[in-house]
């Protein structure tokens, strides 16, 4: 869980929108446009919560340790970590499902 300012979470969103020159990130409690020209350079982004354009603030955001590694993440605030990376904690809940 990271602490990250309206400007950081742009950069993250046009950082992965170039690494796969398409929107491929998906986001819960929040929602963006990534504005685009017709060379498919970003121009804008913008985020939303609850319908509201967010301009500035800090907020708490939660990230894969995937994309915690992988990712150009600016100036990030680590708020708290997790013992176990996603990988192991989804093959824990596996081994316990029956079917």
């Amino acid at each position: 869980v990271l602490e990250m300012t309206v400007p950081q979470i742009k950069k993250l969103i046009e950082y992965a929108y170039y690494l796969h020159n398409e929107n491929e990130l998906q986001a819960g409690g929040l929602d963006f446009d990534i504005i685009t020209n017709n060379h498919g350079k970003v121009e804008k982004i913008k985020l939303y919560k609850n319908g509201k354009e967010l301009i500035s603030g800090k907020f708490k955001v939660a990230i894969n340790d995937y994309m915690f590694s992988a990712y150009s993440i600016e100036n990030e605030k680590v708020l708290q970590e997790f013992e176990k990376p996603d990988a192991e904690v989804i093959i824990d809940y596996l081994k316990k499902k029956k079917v």
